[in-house]
């Protein structure tokens, strides 16, 4: 079947009917559609290495800490209880931190 150039949809005709590459975009997706019809690329690539780093760093900071806290003990004479808030006021500081820049990425994400 032949069709002349006026009976051929246009990308601002799917736009209208809500449609892209023949699919209602009003028919709710479920998450596996969506990845299909996204794809993958070099730009979840970097994002799946960039979360692995920093859940690397994160990761090193927790082992850092508890060698830094038996040297901090002997160094600075400090008690268990001292070291123990030492090491409290980094995860008080990571809440906070998740907190403000959850607060921004949100307002500021969309």
């Amino acid at each position: 079947m032949m069709h002349s150039a006026s009976q051929v949809p246009t990308e601002r005709d799917n736009r209208e009917r809500g449609t892209t590459n023949g699919r209602d975009m009003r028919v709710p997706m479920t998450i596996a559609e969506v990845i299909d019809h996204v794809g993958y690329g070099a730009f979840q690539s970097s994002m799946f290495l960039l979360c692995g780093i920093i859940w690397m760093s994160d990761a090193m900071e927790i082992m850092v800490l508890t060698f830094l806290g038996a040297v901090l003990r002997c160094e600075w004479s400090l008690s268990n209880w001292a070291v123990a808030q030492l090491t409290v006021i980094v995860f008080v500081g990571q809440m906070f931190g998740a907190l403000l820049w959850g607060y921004w990425a949100d307002k500021e994400g969309r």
